[in-house]
């Protein structure tokens, strides 16, 4: 069972004074997912305003969740720490939970960091996004999820992550961490030249078991001339199937010379699309 809820933001009357949560608008909703919390298999919530109690309540509609294995929170407002969230991922509810994603919600960088955590000790999690909440490099995320056996996909996209983040998140790679990786989005991050050349040398210090990842996003970055180098190392290693450049500043000479090496290596796909150098 897939259930989708949107719930409007307003918790608050025109005079400015917070009401009780929930609001009328969404209590309704919160109802109907405590019917069919037992079954629920995927809850969607778009447009939520989480401040007042939100979470707390949301907790409490939901329960134990034994089915629960797909989370997605998109366009909320007032996320903030997360605190019942991570209470719920650290309880035993929602044991089947293995899939959350929380973009453009206003996360703040330590409910990013507490959700890593919480996510890192559940060994079977796939996926993570926390995409588009502008949280700066938040170092501590890629050292929670670092130790996550079964997490496939890592979204970071958005957060101006830096080259703070990609030094950090490179370390993470050359220990060994997301051993399983396969998906990880690293868009629009403010990647520099040093923080691809962090990322390559990170993927260049793993073990030659840990092929990961084999879809790599570095789209709509400051990736330029310099950068080139760095991104050959890149697609040379084995296992990376797609790597999307698109809307970075490579010349058109750097784009040839990544092409000659994507046909070397006999990538699946390469993007550069929306380059100065692009044709």
């Amino acid at each position: 069972m897939v259930t989708q809820v949107s719930l409007p933001p307003p918790v608050g009357g025109r005079d400015g004074v917070t009401r009780a949560y929930p609001p009328p608008a969404v209590a309704a909703s919160l109802e109907a997912v405590r019917r069919c919390a037992q079954h629920l298999e995927a809850l969607r919530i778009d447009g939520c305003t989480f401040a007042g109690g939100g979470w707390e309540a949301l907790r409490e509609a939901l329960g134990e969740a034994p089915r629960l294995k797909a989370l997605d929170v998109d366009r909320c407002h007032a996320v903030g720490a997360c605190g019942a969230l991570v209470d719920l991922l650290e309880s035993g509810s929602a044991r089947s939970l293995t899939r959350l994603s929380l973009t453009r919600s206003d996360v703040s960088p330590e409910g990013v960091v507490a959700v890593g955590r919480a996510v890192g000790r559940r060994l079977a999690w796939e996926a993570l996004d926390v995409s588009c909440n502008g949280v700066g490099p938040v170092a501590d995320l890629f050292k929670a999820v670092a130790g996550c056996a079964g997490l496939r996909e890592l979204g970071v996209a958005e957060n101006g992550v830096g080259e703070l983040g990609f030094a950090a998140l490179g370390a993470c790679l050359r220990a060994g961490g997301l051993p399983g990786i396969e998906r990880l989005d690293l868009s629009n991050n403010w990647a520099t030249d040093a923080g691809v050349q962090a990322l390559a040398e990170g993927l260049e210090g793993r073990g030659a078991d840990l092929v990961g990842p084999r879809h790599l996003l570095l789209d709509a970055n400051s990736l330029g001339e310099d950068s080139a180098e760095a991104l050959k190392r890149i697609m040379r290693r084995p296992g990376l199937q797609t790597l999307s450049l698109g809307n970075n500043l490579l010349p058109r000479h750097t784009v040839i010379d990544l092409e000659g090496v994507a046909a070397e290596v006999s990538l699946a796909r390469v993007d550069m699309s929306e380059n100065p150098g692009w044709e």
